[in-house]
């Protein structure tokens, strides 16, 4: 009973966005009993915006074991692709290509669409990006940002539609990459995605317009995302570049 009540505390903490609560009381809720697949990858989210790298990659680990020993490929290959991306980002670039292959051996027999294919292709077009690829980026993020629109899944096409907006720009085509990151923002600040793609597409977009002294979006767009930092002051993930952001506007 204790566990069940953590539990549903944890994820009524998670619906608030107090994420110091939702940790504490699912980690509780799994030493009374270990979570399902779904729960751990919300206490890797509560972990990972909490600035707790290593317990989010722990419980995503746990959520990917638990869905593939039961046969949910998507589930399994979802974990893998997050897995990846917070590797990548702290530099672990082999092992975050290790889980890219994994989920794409996950997602060979899938044939029905699923938003899990649009986020393997956004890793495929961020390594064109890097490569200087940037129409083979922008083609491939477009087939992304379709494949979210037509399952309904907001994080995918607002993150895709961020990363096109980058390319657009890298490409030296300015007006049209910045019309598509206004679009990306706009499904941020009305909330229609999650806490960790918001955070991430709200630094992605400060960053290119401040790349280009587009200062005007870029005073625009901290000023907003410091009012989301606000709305969760538990949050650690983010807050460093919202300051770092919000202190270069000033400056200048």
């Amino acid at each position: 009973v204790g566990g069940d009540g953590a539990l549903a505390r944890g994820r009524e903490a998670a619906e608030r966005l107090a994420w110091a609560d939702a940790y504490t009381a699912l980690s509780l809720a799994d030493q009374s009993s270990p979570l399902a697949a779904q729960d751990l990858e919300l206490l890797a989210t509560a972990a990972y915006l909490l600035g707790r790298v290593e317990d989010c990659l722990g419980a995503l680990q746990r959520a990917h074991q638990l869905y593939a020993e039961r046969g949910d490929h998507r589930g399994a290959a979802r974990c893998a692709g997050w897995l990846a991306f917070h590797l990548s980002n702290r530099g672990d670039l082999a092992q975050a290509s290790g889980w890219l292959g994994r989920a794409n051996r996950l997602l060979e027999h899938e044939r029905q669409e699923c938003a899990e294919h649009g986020y393997l292709l956004t890793s495929a077009a961020f390594q064109q990006l890097m490569a200087g690829d940037y129409a083979e980026a922008r083609e491939t993020l477009a087939q992304a940002a379709g494949i979210g629109a037509r399952v309904g899944d907001a994080d995918l096409v607002a993150f895709a539609r961020q990363l096109q907006g980058r390319a657009l720009v890298w490409e030296g085509r300015v007006g049209e990459g910045l019309a598509l990151l206004d679009e990306a923002m706009v499904a941020v600040v009305a909330g229609e995605v999650s806490p960790l793609v918001a955070g991430t597409v709200y630094c992605g977009v400060i960053e290119i317009c401040q790349e280009i002294s587009e200062l005007r979006r870029a005073q625009e767009w901290t000023e907003a995302l410091t009012a989301w930092c606000g709305k969760q002051p538990d949050m650690v993930t983010f807050t460093g570049q919202c300051l770092v952001h919000r202190a270069e506007i000033l400056r200048l």
